[in-house]
């Protein structure tokens, strides 16, 4: 709900600034290790929001898990909406390429992580997409069917922060 009461006031208070959507994914991990596993994922971000060369000066970020394929492992990823300078796509701009790069390096992993990332268009509201950044920490299906992973899942995320704000956006939150 605050999210929902914020966005708008800062969008009107900063209306040339552009905004991204970020998928920021890993390869999968074992249930048991996922607790440690967002430790880290969330750790690598932080260490990416402090490189020069990140164009975000305010961002929303949720953790989303889902059930891998084989029933067994989690595959945990990273949803942003990320707020930019307005001159962010002619000065500064990242690359697909470049942004995979950053990721791994603050991962510090030595396979190259799946990423997306997408400009909200300038008719577009960030607020639509608000919606699909914090919806959900698991899709329900992931959660009903295996009594033995759902239980294992919620130890893990137990205590877990599902959605954080960083930059100019933390005053607005």
């Amino acid at each position: 709900a605050k999210a929902f009461e914020a966005l708008p006031l800062v969008v009107e208070q900063y209306p040339q600034n552009r905004w991204l959507f970020v998928t920021l994914t890993l390869k999968n991990c074992q249930l048991t290790d996922l607790k440690t596993t967002l430790d880290w994922v969330n750790y690598a971000f932080k260490k990416m929001t402090k490189r020069k060369a990140f164009p975000g000066v305010g961002w929303i970020k949720s953790v989303e898990v889902t059930r891998g394929r084989d029933g067994k492992t989690a595959h945990p990823h990273l949803h942003i909406l990320m707020m930019v300078k307005p001159s962010y796509f002619t000065h500064g701009y990242l690359s697909q390429k470049k942004w995979c790069q950053m990721w791994q390096d603050c991962l510090k992993v030595d396979y190259q992580p799946v990423m997306d990332v997408q400009a909200v268009k300038p008719n577009q509201s960030p607020t639509a997409l608000l919606t699909e950044v914090i919806k959900y920490q698991t899709k329900e299906s992931d959660l009903i069917c295996d009594p033995i992973w759902f239980a294992e899942y919620v130890n893990q995320m137990h205590g877990s922060r599902a959605i954080a704000v960083g930059g100019v956006l933390r005053d607005y939150f």
